[in-house]
């Protein structure tokens, strides 16, 4: 798989990978140097407003902690699922520096507000 990543690469292009809420973090330690972010699923990917699955924040500390480790601190981790304001704060206090949210804010009565509340909230716990 390196050898697609650095294609990818070469290509022009910013090479990632997503893994799914069962997916096990050291599955993919051996391909964090080669990629420039990590998408964790909390639900499982095809269709929206499923619930978060918390069981996967410890995967997202245990990524955060790994790529700095070993000196990628630039490395992107972004959470997708069942995002809403308490579980954007929760990813972001793990280490995720990105997240897609979708059901919540297109719930929101105020789209615009909704969106700045859960960047000011997350970026205040946000952890490296």
């Amino acid at each position: 798989m390196p050898d697609t990543l650095e294609r990818i690469r070469e290509l022009g292009a910013r090479p990632g990978i997503t893994v799914n809420p069962e997916t096990p973090a050291e599955m993919i330690f051996s391909v964090i140097e080669s990629v420039d972010e990590i998408l964790c699923m909390t639900v499982h990917p095809g269709y929206g407003g499923q619930a978060f699955m918390p069981e996967v924040l410890p995967k997202i500390r245990t990524l955060r902690n790994y790529a700095s480790s070993i000196g990628r601190t630039d490395l992107r981790i972004l959470v997708d699922g069942g995002i809403n304001l308490e579980t954007a704060r929760q990813c972001a206090a793990q280490g995720a520096d990105s997240l897609i949210a979708g059901t919540s804010l297109y719930r929101a009565a105020d789209m615009p507000a909704a969106l700045q509340r859960m960047r000011q909230e997350s970026a205040g716990v946000f952890v490296i």
